[in-house]
């Protein structure tokens, strides 16, 4: 009976020691467990701050490229109106040049018509009041050579030999 009672107390301290045991390993791996949780909590929370960074690193590269573009479709605006300009000018050039050419081409003219008004040369008689080409019939008295420039102011042409006007 003692033995058996050694025996139940010695089983009951097994028991004791094992329970404890389980309860220490128990609390240990729960800490480790807490331990883990808290780190697994940390690295997320290290995951989440990392990735709203690089968020907002993404946002101000693409806020940075859309100024860029911005800029370099304002610069490509600028140099296009720069080369309307240009062209323009270019254009009003020409035709200015055009215009100019075309007044000194009527004024040659004109020059040239002044020019051979004065060097026709048509005659006038001693007592008729219009001017003649060489030739005409009404000349066979008298016959004075006059510049038409000269015979127009004073005279009208003659319906027989139609001298120039």
């Amino acid at each position: 009976m003692i033995k058996k009672k050694f025996q139940l107390s010695m089983t009951l301290l097994m028991c004791m020691i094992i329970v404890s045991s389980l309860f220490t390993g128990c609390s240990s791996s729960n800490q480790a467990s807490r331990e883990k949780i808290v780190t697994t909590q940390q690295q997320n929370e290290q995951k989440l701050a990392d990735d709203s960074k690089s968020k907002e690193e993404a946002t101000i590269a693409a806020s940075k490229e859309a100024e860029l573009k911005a800029q370099l479709e304002v610069a490509e605006k600028a140099r296009i109106e720069a080369e309307t300009k240009v062209k323009e000018a270019e254009a009003a050039k020409v035709v200015a040049q055009a215009q100019l050419k075309a007044k000194e081409d009527a004024e040659k003219v004109a020059l040239a018509a002044e020019a051979q008004k004065k060097s026709v040369i048509v005659y006038v008689t001693k007592t008729g009041d219009k001017y003649h080409s060489d030739g005409c019939r009404y000349l066979s008295k008298s016959k004075i050579p006059m510049s038409l420039e000269a015979a127009a102011q004073s005279y009208t042409p003659c319906s027989v030999c139609n001298p120039p006007h």
